[in-house]
């Protein structure tokens, strides 16, 4: 057994070993190939004076031997390529001599190259911007540590009736009743007045309890939390800012700490700032202990939200349970208040994304079905280049270019003006994505988090290759598939395989045209639905004042 496990060692390191010493062949050919060349064409002619050598032994003249060396070893180009094809180097120089090839026929057809880049840049660029914002919202992990364990805490009731408000007796009862959490919280916010030193504006205010920021994993860039004593009391007149407020109003001052603040008449001093981006919940700019300790809370009063952070290894159904079982109890205490309501418990950044999840999908499906209408339109554009390029792709058959080298040659092409469209695609999509930005509605979360960053690049990138493959890969088989003796006798271009290129092109007509159908009576049904929305009967008079 030793000896076989020894053997199988063996071998994997024989095999790692000979990788290896391929890849330092194929890189070092790669970075010096004009030393490789003379080494080849040096030894390549040792060869020939070896053969010279027997020739002229045999009794032949130097003239004679040389002709007779030179016919047995014959083919010496065709050698070298051979060698060249050994070491990877005819691989990047038909790569080069394509992409030069194409750019070459860009600069002959600027009218085909611009219509091309400009459909495929519009496909790109909406589904880069577009997913940019499913990233931001749906995709990107919350900016907290561990945010898979923060939930979301709500009120259920046995109708299946969810509010993601709690009211703040219950609330304290899951707190001090549940093992499942390491820290849980409430809060509300809303824009009060507020004052800083002469300016007066509205500013977005969190009331924070106790354990607020220890649910959320959060420590200020400057100075300091809200210490014990403070958060057990609403009235401690002190506040926590956010970093961009810091900024607009004290300058990145550091001796902000100490400032006043003025907030609904309340004097609030400044004794820490949050760190950046971080506005939570909502927008907020200023956070302030609660003040529900200090008041007297029914509990029909749902007013407050409610989080908590889930203790390592207490999985999402476990603390479900253990809360289920806390709101039957309470269900039996306060027949009055809690009966048929209990707790849901949701990761928050599913809850966040709750009501906008679907639309977003549904929006990323509908931009995806455009890009497949420019892909379509794009590759009956190559198709119908191919077609006149039918004489020059005869040529090249005759001449002994193969079928791959041919399909190898359009996709470069193709790869080339997806690169272009990508590149400007991108563009379109940093415009459209500031619009979307600005239209969204305000109750879209995560909206400050949108951007375009390393996942939507490498989206960008994937999506162009994609879309080269697919709006040249069949105007690339049918150029391979000419015949060159049909085509060459000829002399034309359209006459040859015009029915197999009428009926592709068709195809992809009929494939527009579906997409384009599916894309109208989705937007059709989508128009009916708000139309349907807009007249429902509300119960009161629409006031007609502002």
């Amino acid at each position: 057994m030793g000896a076989l496990v020894r053997g199988d060692l063996a071998d994997r390191t024989d095999g790692l070993m000979r990788l290896f010493t391929i890849l330092r062949l194929r890189l070092r050919s790669l970075l010096s190939r004009q030393s490789i060349d003379e080494e080849l064409d040096e030894e390549l002619r040792y060869h020939l004076e070896r053969q010279i050598e027997v020739e002229i032994a045999a009794g032949r003249s130097r003239e004679e031997a040389r002709y007779s060396a030179l016919r047995s070893v014959r083919d010496i180009e065709q050698r070298k390529e051979e060698c060249r094809d050994m070491r990877g180097l005819n691989l990047i120089d038909n790569l080069a001599q394509d992409l030069r090839y194409a750019i070459r026929g860009l600069r002959r057809n600027p009218g085909f190259a611009c219509l091309a880049v400009v459909v495929m840049a519009l496909g790109i660029g909406a589904n880069t911007a577009v997913f940019s914002v499913v990233n931001g919202v749906l995709l990107k992990p919350l900016a907290y540590r561990d945010p898979a364990r923060i939930v979301t805490l709500s009120t259920i009731w046995r109708s299946g009736a969810k509010l993601s408000l709690a009211a703040f007796p219950d609330f304290r009862d899951w707190h001090d009743q549940s093992t499942a959490f390491s820290a849980m919280a409430c809060y509300r916010s809303s824009d009060e007045p507020g004052m800083t030193g002469s300016s007066a504006e509205y500013v977005h205010v969190a009331s924070v309890s106790e354990e607020f920021f220890e649910t959320l994993a959060v420590t200020p860039v400057l100075g300091r939390l809200f210490s014990a004593e403070e958060r057990k009391s609403g009235n401690s007149g002190k506040a926590l800012i956010s970093y961009s407020y810091w900024q607009s109003h004290f300058g990145g001052s550091d001796s902000v700490l100490g400032r006043q603040l003025r907030i609904s008449g309340d004097s609030l001093t400044i004794v820490g700032v949050l760190p950046p981006r971080f506005h939570f919940p909502d927008t907020s700019d200023i956070w302030r202990p609660s003040d529900a300790v200090d008041r007297k809370h029914p509990r029909t009063s749902l007013s407050f939200h409610a989080i908590g952070r889930l203790k390592p290894g207490v999985s999402l159904e476990q603390a479900q349970a253990q809360l289920t079982s806390i709101a039957v109890r309470l269900q039996r205490q306060y027949p009055n208040s809690n009966k048929d309501r209990s707790v849901a418990v949701a990761r928050m950044r599913d809850d966040m994304v709750s009501n906008v999840r679907l639309t977003l999908y549904l929006l990323l499906g509908a931009v995806c079905l455009v890009l497949l209408i420019a892909c379509a339109n794009v590759a009956t554009l190559l198709l119908t280049k191919a077609t006149d390029r039918t004489r020059e792709i005869a040529v090249r058959v005759a001449v002994g270019a193969r079928r791959s080298r041919i399909i190898r040659q359009l996709i470069s092409e193709s790869l080339l003006l997806a690169f272009v469209s990508g590149s400007g695609g991108l563009m379109v999509a940093i415009a459209g994505l500031k619009a979307l930005i600005a239209l969204a509605p305000a109750d879209v979360p995560r909206l400050t988090e949108i951007s375009i960053d390393g996942p939507v690049l490498a989206f960008t990138f994937t999506v162009s290759v994609l879309c080269s493959l697919l709006f040249g890969l069949a105007p690339a088989l049918y150029a391979s598939r000419v015949d060159s003796n049909d085509a060459l006798k000829q002399g034309g271009t359209r006459s040859v395989a015009s029915g197999r290129s009428s009926r592709l092109r068709s195809a992809l007509v009929i494939a527009e045209i579906a997409l384009s159908v599916v894309l109208l009576a989705g937007a059709g049904l989508l128009i009916k639905s708000f139309v349907a929305l807009n007249n429902v009967a509300l119960g009161f008079a629409r006031s007609t004042c502002c």
